[in-house]
Parts: structure tokens; C-alpha cells; sequence
């Protein structure tokens, strides 16, 4: 596997795409680096090939979305490998420290994810020289356990599984559209012009995309 990377300014998006054999197209996927903060590390599979990349960047710190496989798979190398904290919902802790059983299809696509240790996430956290100051905000659906970061000065919103597309294709079975309809809502109130996402990379016209996944999620409910 060979990591795809982008910049945009201060933002590092690597990506790549995981696969197997019952689905070769694979998916995208990707995290982000800012000022030496990483947000999410990536499946499993990724973590040796993305070492280089971690330590060329110089993180210092890792904030974690959710824990899926695809978001929270490097977090076991970076803790064995790199003495820098990894900050979790407070609520996931737990679960990440613990062997959890996933869908063979995951282990299968991402590799399977790994124990690892994690910090309560803060309310707010900035990047290394202090540039930029991230809230972290509660955002619910995808994964009960799930934060967005929002870069206020800079209008960013770094959405983890938030967006993915503006349509919706297949969801996990924990997944509660209801809520995501609520946190959609809640997200579309903050001033922000880009949408950062793990799987659909830099989204210009970031609250405009939003909206339109937001009210194709109202239509569907109405047929």
C-alpha cells in the first residue's frame, strides 16, 4: 500500500484504499494532519505504511472521531511506536481498550483493529505551535460515540463520518439516523466553509454538501 498525499495550505490529507478479496474496488481512505495534530489514523492495514508519513509530519497528538476500524486502525502502532497521546470520546475508552469483535467484512477490508490507549477527549485542543484551536463538538449518528472538529477563525469542520456523500447507501447496524438527522442540524448552525472527510477528502462548499445530504435524509423518511 502507497499513501496518496495532498496539501492544502496547512492540511495534509493522506489517503489510500483498502480492499479484499470480496470487494477489490475497495474504499477510500483518509486522515488528516495540522500543525502536527493527526485527525484519525487510518485502518489497520494502513498503520506500517503510513509510519514514515506520521514521523515526516511530526505529530504530536492524535484525535480519533470514532472508534471504527477505518478511523481508529493506526492508533495501536502510534501507541507502540510513538510516545504522543491519543484522544478518544470518553465515552469509547473503554471499548478501545478491549478486544471487540467486528464484522468479518471489516477485518476483511480494514484489518483488524487493535486494543489501544486512549485520553478523554477535551473540549477544545490546539495544534502544536498554536496556530489553530479545535472544538470538539458531540456528533452523534454514524457512531453514538462520535466528535467533529470545528476550527472557528478558520471555518473548517472536520466531519469524520458526518458527511461521506450527500446520499446514503448502507449504514451500520448501531447506526441512528434520527440522531444524525439532530446532529446535521446542529452542524449546519456553525459558520464553516469547508467540509474535511475521512472518506470524501476536502469538500469545498462544505455547508451547502451538508445541507444536501441533510435534506435527502429528510425526503427518504417521507417515502
Amino acid at each position: 500500500m502507497a499513501l496518496e498525499i495532498t496539501q492544502r495550505g496547512d492540511v495534509i490529507l493522506a489517503k489510500d484504499v483498502c480492499s479484499s478479496d470480496g470487494f477489490p474496488e475497495g474504499i477510500s481512505v483518509g486522515m488528516f494532519v495540522v500543525d502536527g495534530l493527526l485527525i484519525d489514523a487510518g485502518a489497520t492495514k494502513m498503520a506500517e505504511p503510513s509510519g514514515d508519513f506520521w514521523k515526516e509530519s511530526k505529530i504530536s497528538q492524535v484525535v480519533i472521531t470514532h472508534n471504527h476500524d477505518d478511523h481508529a486502525g493506526g492508533c495501536r502502532w502510534i501507541q507502540d511506536n510513538l510516545n504522543i497521546p491519543i484522544y478518544l470520546h470518553p465515552d469509547s475508552i473503554e471499548e478501545a481498550g478491549s478486544v471487540v469483535v467486528h464484522p468479518k467484512y471489516g477485518n476483511e477490508i480494514w484489518g483488524v483493529l487493535q486494543p489501544y490507549t486512549a485520553l478523554p477527549m477535551p473540549k477544545t485542543i490546539s495544534t502544536a505551535s498554536g496556530k489553530y484551536s479545535f472544538e470538539t463538538i458531540d456528533s452523534p449518528g454514524h457512531h453514538p460515540c462520535h466528535i467533529a472538529l470545528y476550527e472557528r477563525n478558520q471555518k473548517w469542520l472536520f466531519t469524520g463520518d458526518l458527511y461521506l456523500g450527500t446520499k446514503m447507501f448502507f449504514c451500520y447496524k448501531d447506526e441512528d439516523i434520527k440522531q444524525l438527522l439532530v446532529t446535521l442540524e446542529k452542524m449546519l448552525e456553525l459558520d464553516f466553509d469547508t467540509v474535511f472527510c475521512a472518506h470524501a477528502g476536502f469538500v469545498e462548499n462544505g455547508k451547502i454538501r451538508l445541507q444536501k445530504k441533510l435534506d435527502y435524509l429528510k425526503n427518504l423518511q417521507l417515502q
